[in-house]
């Protein structure tokens, strides 16, 4: 993402002693004077950068999923899986679909959309219109359901998610570390 964002992740900002080999240090004469301001920069430098990539990503998805090469639907009889990895096989109804293998779809029930499951394509034949997708996702249950709305999605563990993960991370030990040097000065 950029240099704050690394910095934040490699715990750059920490409890240790500032010094020359540990610059980042946040205990010791002058040392929160010195990082404080840098660290709460990096924070919201990271924070922006994470809501550009998320309101991009979203209007990616968007548009994405209203393309008509990558929308279809399956009158395959099927139910909802129940185990979470479990491969499903079904026949996309409608011919010339854009979809490749690895791309995310959902699949959901035209008469229940509460009842759906996606993952990544593990297989897709365009002349025969058989698609597999093996589930990383399931919502609901039931069936069988003999109509299916097929469209790309997110992936249930995309880059996004494990960025913010790592910043909700690091702001934790930035906290933990700014309790601690509060109570230092203190």
């Amino acid at each position: 993402m950029s240099a704050a964002f690394d910095r934040l992740v490699a715990g750059y900002y920490n409890a240790g002693l500032y010094s020359l080999a540990n610059p980042g240090g946040l205990s010791g004469k002058g040392a929160v004077r010195l990082n404080w301001t840098p660290m709460l920069a990096d924070f919201a430098a990271v924070a922006g950068e994470a809501a550009q990539s998320a309101s991009a990503a979203a209007s990616a998805a968007a548009s994405a999923a209203q393309a008509p090469g990558t929308r279809a639907t399956s009158e395959t009889s099927m139910s909802i899986p129940v185990v979470v990895g479990t491969e499903v096989t079904f026949t996309v109804k409608e011919e010339g679909k854009l979809f490749s293998k690895s791309q995310t779809v959902v699949v959901g029930s035209d008469a229940s959309p509460l009842n759906y499951f996606k993952g990544p394509i593990k297989s897709w034949d365009p002349a025969t219109r058989l698609m597999t997708v093996k589930t990383d996702f399931i919502a609901g249950a039931g069936g069988p359901y003999v109509l299916w709305n097929i469209s790309l999605s997110s992936p249930s563990d995309g880059t996004l998610t494990g960025r913010v993960a790592a910043l909700e991370a690091a702001n934790l030990k930035a906290r933990k570390v700014a309790a601690l040097t509060a109570k230092e000065i203190l």
